[in-house]
């Protein structure tokens, strides 16, 4: 299962509005789910703790359970430091491979064609 950041939280937070039962079994199939890859982390709005709680919740119960996911950021490890727990950034830390790729966007920029 791929699910951008900030869909994950906007769906969760939409649901849990809405409609709980929904909201109860797309969390379980976050937490659950054989391959989680959490794409762009850090493009939620982690000024809300109740995101930066989830993001730990999620992640800490993966961990738990020995599933794999997959993280990929723009944030550098200082961000990354000064953004989540350290119990979070200790999990991923033990259980993780880090690549850093160091290149510019290669995405076309349609405006300047």
């Amino acid at each position: 299962m791929i699910v951008p950041m900030c869909s994950l939280i906007d769906n969760l937070y939409t649901m849990r509005v809405l409609d709980r039962e929904e909201f109860a079994k797309y969390e379980y199939r976050i937490r659950h789910t054989s391959l989680l890859v959490l794409d762009d982390l850090g493009g939620e709005d982690t000024d809300q703790k109740w995101v930066l709680a989830k993001v730990d919740s999620i992640i800490t119960e993966r961990y738990n359970e020995m599933l794999p996911t997959i993280i990929t950021t723009n944030l550098t490890a200082e961000e990354m430091t000064g953004t989540y727990s350290g119990r979070v950034l200790d999990r991923m830390r033990n259980t993780a491979e880090r690549l850093v790729f160091n290149t510019s966007s290669q995405r076309r920029n349609r405006w300047e064609e």
